[in-house]
Parts: C-alpha cells; sequence; structure tokens
C-alpha cells in the first residue's frame, strides 16, 4: 500500500509545498491531517500477508504521529520513519508478522 502525501486541510488553504501537485483528494487529511492514514494503518494487518510491507508518505509535521497509528496495529512490527529524497521525515514503514 502507498499514499501519496496527505497533509492537513488548513495546509493546502495556506499553499503548503507540494498541494499544488496533486488533486485535493489525495492530500486532503481532514483537520489534523491523519484521516486517510488511520484506515490504512487500521487495515493493513489484514490485508498483508505474513512479511508484507506498508509504506505510507505522510507529512513530516504528522510523520511521528502517523508512526504512532501504524506501530499500535497488532501484526505490525519493525515500524519506523524513513526520509524522503528531500531529506524530510516523512515515509513511515512497517512489516506485517
Amino acid at each position: 500500500m502507498l499514499a501519496k502525501a496527505i497533509v492537513p486541510c488548513a495546509g493546502c488553504n495556506r499553499g503548503q509545498r507540494g498541494c499544488d501537485r496533486y488533486s485535493s483528494p489525495s492530500l486532503r487529511g481532514g483537520a489534523d491531517g491523519l484521516d486517510l492514514i488511520r484506515p490504512l494503518a487500521e487495515g493493513a494487518p489484514g490485508l498483508l500477508k505474513s512479511g508484507g510491507k506498508l509504506l505510507i508518505e505522510a507529512a513530516d509535521a504528522h510523520a511521528s504521529v502517523a508512526l504512532e497509528l501504524v506501530a499500535e496495529q497488532r501484526l505490525m512490527t519493525e515500524a519506523k520513519i524513513l526520509k524522503d529524497f528531500e531529506g524530510r521525515n516523512r515515509v513511515i514503514v512497517a512489516r506485517r508478522v
């Protein structure tokens, strides 16, 4: 699974960098920027086979919270944040047990 960078709706309204690259539905993550990440994190254990990897790109300001959402899921392990090509902490990676 892979999601495009998801930012809070307010970020797009303020012209946050990157908001002009994608259509708004792919970016708008609700008030806290996590509306699209929550179902990915919660659904990953049931969708991935053992050893399967989950990768989610999130706004760097929300990466630590997104990491917590993934890490608290039963059957998900090795959850960590990786840097994107711009050096920002944005990519949440985890493996299903």
